[in-house]
């Protein structure tokens, strides 16, 4: 039976999919190139703590006169999100978009690697350019939200796939 982390390799390499695998920490890092931006993200999966992990980063940090700005963009967006979260680190402007699933030990199945997976790229590609425009543009955060939502329907509109990886 595989560990988390093989599975998670296992199923990247089904999916031929580019990956680094950090095995110290127990990370598969990958890349996206999304409709609206581009992004690294890991992939963890323990046994121990029986939890599928994937984190997509933003590239660029938030600086510092923006991140007020950015936070209430970001709790705006996580109020209508039904799996996972964007968190920033107030100290140096690190945004990143959490999801997880929690498997039972030695049990982790393609289809949670697949949501936790294909729910964190197809959310950070939908608000990468919300979030840069606030950061770099100045935008209103309650400005650019309704901006979305009145040009992609309803904010929790219907997932699409980005490639072959999320068709699997």
């Amino acid at each position: 039976m595989a560990t988390g982390i093989e599975a998670v390799v296992n199923f990247f390499d089904a999916a031929e999919w580019n990956y680094e695998l950090d095995e110290e920490d127990q990370k598969l890092w990958s890349g996206m190139n999304g409709k609206n931006g581009n992004w690294k993200f890991f992939v963890a999966a323990s046994d121990e703590n029986e939890m599928c992990l994937a984190i997509a980063i933003l590239p660029q940090k938030c600086p510092e006169e923006r991140r007020q700005a950015c936070a209430e963009l970001l709790t705006r967006i996580n109020c209508g999100l039904v799996m996972g979260c964007f968190e920033m680190d107030m100290e140096d402007g690190r945004v990143h978009f959490r999801t997880a699933c929690p498997y039972p030990n030695g049990q982790l199945e393609d289809y949670v690697i697949k949501n936790v997976v294909g729910c964190n790229i197809w959310v950070m590609d939908r608000y990468f350019a919300a979030i840069m425009e606030v950061i770099y543009g100045g935008a209103s955060p309650k400005a650019v939200m309704a901006k979305l939502e009145a040009a992609g329907g309803e904010k929790r509109s219907e997932p699409r796939e980005h490639n072959r990886f999320m068709s699997n």
